[in-house]
């Protein structure tokens, strides 16, 4: 039995056809995917609007995170030709032609988005808009090529900034997901003892995953 993880981008067109080649070559009994049953949902049907009757669900600041989300993956994808989940598409229908089983592993979207709300400071709420639309997202501080995964160092030090600019987002969005996401691979690694396991997972999180499956024992 082995367990192999595989980081992507949601816009690279080079996670599709990694995804792709790993999973046809390998034909791994069960594919993992960084979804919940609500996002497996949505990456197969026409974008829809997040509306505002959903903030007494997920709080104003996981509305908020939701509707700049979209936006910016949506742009970001544009720019480049693909729709924002192309990557776990492509894992979840080539999967179904080999055979293989289907495991979602990430947390549910609206657990997160609610914990957004919850954990962040009226003072970081504002500090996150402005540091966002202060250009914190501008064209020349992308200092990599969005058709490929980026390289472990540019992820590095993204998520370094994140967690030192915004401690209790990166918490929500990057640890708390590192731990569901590893807890839920253990799972499936026990359950399915004789089973060849490949996990799709968003680049960001592929390191701390790796570390809590090295070292947790349980």
């Amino acid at each position: 039995m082995t367990l192999t993880l595989i980081g992507t981008s949601h816009i690279a067109k080079e996670s599709e056809q990694r995804i792709k080649e790993y999973i046809l070559s390998e034909k791994p009994d069960i594919v993992a995917v960084e979804l919940d049953p609500s996002r497996l949902h949505s990456i197969f049907q026409p974008p829809r609007k997040i509306r505002i009757t959903e903030i007494p669900k997920i709080g104003f600041m996981g509305w908020a995170f939701a509707v700049i989300g979209s936006w910016l993956q949506r742009k970001f994808g544009e720019s480049v030709g693909m729709i924002p989940g192309a990557d776990m598409r492509i894992a979840i229908i080539t999967a179904k032609q080999i055979g293989a089983k289907i495991a979602l592993v990430d947390r549910p979207i609206q657990l997160t988005l609610r914990r957004l709300s919850t954990e962040m400071t009226l003072w970081t709420k504002l500090k996150f808009f402005f540091y966002l639309f202060g250009g914190a997202f501008r064209s020349e501080k992308l200092e990599f090529n969005l058709e490929k995964v980026p390289e472990e160092k540019i992820i590095h030090k993204l998520t370094s900034e994140l967690q030192h600019q915004f401690p209790a987002l990166y918490k929500v969005l990057v640890t708390e997901r590192d731990e569901f996401i590893a807890h839920q691979l253990k799972l499936l690694k026990m359950q399915n003892l004789e089973s060849n396991i490949v996990a799709v997972l968003g680049a960001g999180h592929l390191s701390g995953v790796k570390a809590l499956l090295s070292h947790r024992k349980s």
